[in-house]
């Protein structure tokens, strides 16, 4: 986060938490540095600094998901002068990538996927939703108004356009899914049980197979075999997946996280 950024968000965090007893930036791999913990008597609330079209989307997609019992934030937008926030209370627990680094057992990860796995199907019930004109609603155009501000028009415009590509499908294979189910995006209960999903930027119209695709890449960086996650995708859902096209897009995700980690707006370790 740019110093100048930071003095921002800082400030608008201490406006629309004016009962914070302090703020503070997440100590988490991979997350993003534009979002903050303003801590209070009431708890922790999340806040995450994005484009409006954006928020506006995660709203209702977290409304959406919480109608079909999918675990989610919260969310709601709040504004300090022309600076949109999305803010939810914090979610108990730690991400799965914590508890991994805490070391978890190769049971309790699988454990924790099969759970998501269920969740995951659910998805597949939901029709796809009316956003209300919002701007973000697919993969690409949530990537636009999200990066623009950091990488610049010309560099949103082509990861947008690399989206755009790698979400392309048979309009049967449309729904409202999470396309980055990793262990930074899952929270897990003490006992390493899953609890919710988070990161709803990633909760868009999109293409099934690019969804799992996603879940793949991560799957397989854990050092599982991409088959047996399909398999059981296949064997909750009972419906096929589009295995060669979701282990060449897995291939294609790999490269790109690598990209968004190396100039992106990402926390190291």
């Amino acid at each position: 986060m740019k110093q100048n950024n930071f003095e921002l968000y800082q400030d608008a965090a201490k406006h629309v938490c004016p009962d914070a007893t302090s703020i503070e930036t997440p100590n988490v791999s991979g997350i993003q540095k534009n979002v903050l913990f303003a801590n209070s008597a009431r708890g922790v609330t999340v806040l995450k600094f994005n484009a409006r079209p954006v928020i506006e989307k995660n709203v209702i997609a977290g409304r959406i998901y919480k109608s079909y019992k999918i675990p989610a934030p919260d969310a709601r937008m709040l504004r300090y002068n022309d600076i949109c926030i999305e803010a939810y209370p914090m979610i108990p627990g730690h991400t799965l990538q914590e508890h991994i680094d805490a070391g978890a057992t190769d049971s309790n990860i699988r454990g924790v996927y099969e759970d998501v796995i269920r969740n995951f199907v659910k998805m597949d019930c939901i029709p796809i939703p009316n956003f209300f004109g919002a701007k973000a609603q697919t993969p690409e155009q949530t990537a636009y108004h999200g990066l623009k501000d950091v990488y610049g028009t010309i560099a949103a415009v082509m990861i947008g356009g690399m989206f755009y590509l790698m979400n392309k499908g048979p309009k049967t294979e449309l729904g409202l899914y999470h396309y980055d189910i990793s262990p930074k995006n899952i929270i897990v209960t003490p006992d390493g049980g899953f609890r919710s999903f988070i990161d709803l930027d990633s909760v868009t119209i999109c293409d099934r197979n690019f969804a799992l695709a996603g879940m793949g890449t991560r799957w397989q960086k854990l050092g599982y075999d991409i088959n047996e996650m399909l398999d059981m995708v296949e064997d909750m859902s009972q419906r096929r997946t589009d295995r060669l096209r979701i282990k060449a897009l897995s291939t294609i995700n790999a490269q790109g996280k690598y990209f968004m980690w190396m100039f992106g707006n990402r926390k190291s370790k």
